[in-house]
């Protein structure tokens, strides 16, 4: 079946080749491909989460949090920038010292 639609105990499934869910074209979650969730806002594609990443569609051009609205805690194994790194608060380093890389 190309496309079929299933009410099992509260449970809704829906398969198709192709699902987009939101308000308007402008404003959605698009199932683009195999693997692929987009999120559009404001008529662009903002974020993909594919297979073990959730990614910016274009670079360096979506923020985690704002200077306002903060995420809580981050559990993080490695940082990479290419950029400045601020900091508001103390920072505390155990294992390894801090220095420019070779």
């Amino acid at each position: 079946i190309a496309n079929k639609i299933e009410w099992l105990d509260g449970d809704i499934t829906y398969e198709y080749k192709s699902l987009v869910l939101g308000r308007d074209a402008d404003n959605d979650i698009d199932f683009t491909s195999d693997n692929i969730i987009t999120l559009r806002t404001a008529g662009a594609d903002q974020i993909k989460l594919i297979d073990g990443a959730l990614l910016p569609v274009t670079d360096s051009d979506v923020d985690l949090g704002s200077t306002g609205v903060r995420w809580k805690h981050a559990y993080i194994d490695a940082i990479t920038t290419t950029g400045d790194v601020s900091i508001g608060g103390t920072l505390s380093v155990s294992g390894n010292k801090i220095g420019r890389a070779s």
